[in-house]
C-alpha cells in the first residue's frame, strides 16, 4: 500500500505549477499596460515582442529632425540680404544747390612734430556766381578727405580739400599776433558732375589780415564772415575758431571775439533799452494828453 501511494503524488506540482509561473513573473515588470489585466503565459509572449521596438524608433527620430532644422533656416536668411544694402550710400557726394543751407562744423587738427600747430573750428561753405547774377551754393563736408598741412616758424597753411576741389587758408605770424595772410579755393564742376555749370571756378586773395588774433589767443565768430575771393566765388565760414602757433597743452587760447559778435553783443542790449525808453516815453505822452482833455471839460463858476 505504501508504493503506489508515493509515485502519484511526486510529479502533478512539479510540472502543472512551476512552470507556468516562472515565465509569466519575468516579462511583467517589463511591459507598460498590455500585461497587467493577463497574468497567464498565453498573453505575456506577444506584449513582450511589441513594447520595445515602438517606444525607440518611432519617438526619438521626429523630434529630432524637426527642431534642428527650423531655427538654422530662419537666422542664415536675413544676413545674405543686409549687406549689399550698405554699399550705395557711400558713393553719394555733395553738389551744388540753388539755396543755401548751414554747412557742418569741421574739426581740424594738424601736427607738426607730434605737435599741434594748427586748430580749427568751422563750417565752410563756396558760393557760385553765374553770369546771370545767380548765386549756387557747395557746402564743404568736414574731413572728406582728412585735412593737410605744413608749420613753420612764421608760416602755417591748412589745406581742407574734397573730390571738387578745395579751400586753402595760409596763417602768418607778425609780432605779436597772427592772421591769415592768402585765402584760396577752387571748385571744378566737370570733377563734381555738375551740369549747370561748364567751367572751373577758382579765386585767390593774398596780402590780407583776416581773423587776426594776439599770439597765445584763439580767434572765435559765431556769425557768418564772407571773404571774396574773385567775381565768381565766395568763401562763407561760419562758427569759426582758429589758432595757430603757441598752443598750450594742446588746447584753445584765450578767444579774441571778432567785430561782428562784438558788435551784435554790445548793440543787441542798447536796442533793448532804447525800445523799453521809448514805451515808456509814448506812455508818459499819452498820460500827459488824457489829462489835458479831462480837464479842459470843466468850467469855473
Amino acid at each position: 500500500a505504501t508504493t503506489p501511494s508515493a509515485n502519484t503524488t511526486t510529479p502533478h506540482p512539479i510540472s502543472n505549477a512551476a512552470m507556468p509561473s516562472a515565465n509569466t513573473t519575468t516579462p511583467h515588470p517589463i511591459s507598460n499596460a498590455a500585461t497587467t489585466p493577463h497574468p497567464i503565459s498565453n498573453a505575456a509572449m506577444p506584449s513582450a515582442n511589441t513594447t520595445t521596438p515602438h517606444p525607440i524608433s518611432n519617438a526619438a527620430m521626429p523630434s529630432a529632425k524637426t527642431t534642428t532644422l527650423h531655427p538654422t533656416s530662419n537666422t542664415t536668411a536675413p544676413t545674405n540680404h543686409t549687406t549689399p544694402a550698405v554699399h550705395p550710400t557711400t558713393t553719394v557726394g555733395p553738389t551744388l544747390s540753388p539755396k543755401p543751407s548751414p554747412p557742418e562744423i569741421g574739426n581740424y587738427t594738424i601736427m607738426e612734430k607730434e605737435k599741434i600747430c594748427i586748430m580749427a573750428l568751422l563750417g565752410t561753405k563756396l558760393i557760385v556766381k553765374s553770369k546771370e547774377k545767380k548765386e549756387s551754393y557747395f557746402n564743404i563736408v568736414p574731413n572728406v578727405p582728412k585735412p593737410t598741412g605744413l608749420c613753420n616758424e612764421h608760416t602755417s597753411f591748412l589745406h581742407l580739400g574734397f573730390s571738387g576741389g578745395y579751400a586753402n587758408f595760409t596763417f602768418t605770424k607778425d609780432k605779436s599776433q597772427y592772421y591769415v595772410s592768402a585765402t584760396e579755393a577752387e571748385l571744378d564742376p566737370v570733377r563734381l558732375e555738375i551740369k549747370s555749370l561748364n567751367e572751373k571756378h577758382h579765386g585767390k586773395i593774398e596780402k590780407q589780415k583776416l581773423f587776426s588774433a594776439k599770439q597765445g589767443n584763439s580767434y572765435k565768430c559765431k556769425s557768418k564772415e564772407t571773404v571774396h575771393l574773385g567775381e565768381p566765388l565766395d568763401l562763407v565760414t561760419i562758427g569759426a575758431q582758429l589758432q595757430a602757433f603757441d598752443f598750450n597743452n594742446g588746447h584753445f587760447g584765450k578767444e579774441d571775439e571778432c567785430s561782428t559778435d562784438r558788435n551784435r553783443r554790445i548793440i543787441v542790449p542798447i536796442a533793448v533799452v532804447a525800445c523799453i525808453v521809448g514805451l515808456l516815453i509814448i506812455a508818459f505822452l499819452a498820460y500827459l494828453i488824457g489829462r489835458k482833455r479831462s480837464t479842459g471839460g470843466y468850467q469855473c463858476i
